[in-house]
This record gives C-alpha cells, structure tokens and sequence, in this order.
C-alpha cells in the first residue's frame, strides 16, 4: 500500500470497481477497510470483472422464516469462501442457500402419514421404515421435533422415503398354506428343546416345513398345516 491509498482505489485499479473491496478485505483476513502505508495484500483474481456471477437459486423475498444454520469450514476455505462471495457482489448465506436448494432438490418425493400409538418411539418407527433405528433424526428433523423422546399418542407425524414391505402378491400369503392366523407366523417360529413326536418330526422334515422343535402351540399349528397340505 502506498500513502494515500485506500481499499476502495486498489478496487478500482484491479476490478475497475471500487464496490469489490471487501473482496480485498476478507481474502486478507482485514477486520475493516483500514490499511497502512507499508502493508502487503493479495489481490485475488486481479483484471477479472467482480459481480458476474450470480447464484442460480436466491433466498426468497418473501415473509418466509429464515432459520440461521451453523456450518464448520477450515479457516482457509473460509476466507476464500468470504471473499469470492464479496468478488461476486453477494454474501455467504447466500450461496449456502442456492447449494442446500440444489442439493436438496425436491425431496422427499413420497411421505407416509403415520398417527403414534401408545408405545411407539422415534427408534422404533426409524427402525421399522428405514430397518436403522440410529436415523430416528430423519423422522424428528423433518416433523420439526426439537427432543425425540417427547411424542405423544395422537401425533401426525410425515415419514420421509419410507422403505415399504413388498405387498404379497394377490393369491398369495406371507403364513403357510395361505393361513391368516396372527399369531401364525409367531408360533412357527418358537422353538423347545423338547422335540414333537417322532412320526410328526419325519413327516415335516420330508415336506421340507419346519425344524423338528416346536411349543405345544407350533406343534398343533404343525399337525393343522400338515392335515391341510394333506388333504390339498
């Protein structure tokens, strides 16, 4: 810098405009726009045109809230970060706003609508619609919730991108034989160290049904699917 010179002259000399100063000031780590005779400054992009470019998706001009966000940048890319956004004339958040817009598209492109019943947790239903109980945020963050352990029964909550079951084809059932028994598939699944009757283990492990072991329960749902598959 040379006596008399000023943020707003170096501007004009390298940009022909004295308004991208700030581009100066905040690639030079500068609090203000004072400067000294002496002091040695980096000029980024010197004989480019300041204010061409411009984001594609600007924050709206509307009376929509604005929610502050905190991002954590390395101190280098920061102010490169700053004063490329002062080059073009516009402001960080500003370009924050047209990357997230982007980004985030229009996402989600299918909601569930889900009412909370007695029992349920954020886990549980992260863990039922994204087989991930660890994204209980994804569901929190997008119904506004500040604590995921406060919900309460009754509350309409939106389910983004949930990851559906196959639906079982028409004809066809998810229980053996076609039996809609609620309790089916929980019976065919409990087993005992005791084993259930020889003739009966034989039988089932020729038709490729079950293990040998079952309650007193899965053994007559055994024998019914047997009698069934039988008699089908």
């Amino acid at each position: 810098m040379r006596p008399g010179e000023s943020l707003r002259d170096i501007a004009s000399l390298y940009y022909g405009n004295p308004a991208a100063f700030l581009a100066i000031a905040y690639f030079n780590d500068l609090a203000s726009d004072v400067v000294v005779p002496g002091q040695q400054l980096t000029i980024p992009e010197p004989g480019i045109a300041p204010f061409t470019l411009l984001p594609l998706v600007a924050p709206p001009e509307s009376d929509l809230t604005m929610i502050p966000i905190d991002i954590e940048l390395d101190e280098d890319l920061c102010r490169r970060f700053k004063a490329k956004a002062a080059f073009e004339g516009t402001t960080m958040g500003t370009w924050l706003y047209e990357l997230v817009a982007q980004w985030t598209g229009n996402w989600p492109t299918n909601v569930l609508t889900y009412i909370v019943r007695y029992g349920d947790t954020l886990s549980a239903l992260a863990r039922r619609y994204y087989n991930n109980a660890r994204k209980y945020w994804v569901i929190a963050h997008f119904n506004g919730i500040a604590n995921p352990s406060l919900i309460r029964v009754g509350m309409r909550l939106s389910i983004p991108e949930p990851i559906l079951p196959v639906p079982v084809p028409a004809g066809e059932s998810r229980y053996l034989y076609g039996i809609h028994d609620p309790g089916g598939e929980a019976l065919m699944a409990v087993k005992i160290a005791r084993a259930m009757p020889l003739w009966l283990s034989r039988a089932l492990s020729e038709l490729e049904i079950f293990p040998a072991s079952f309650s007193k329960y899965g053994r007559g749902y055994a024998m019914f699917a047997l009698n069934r598959r039988e008699k089908g």
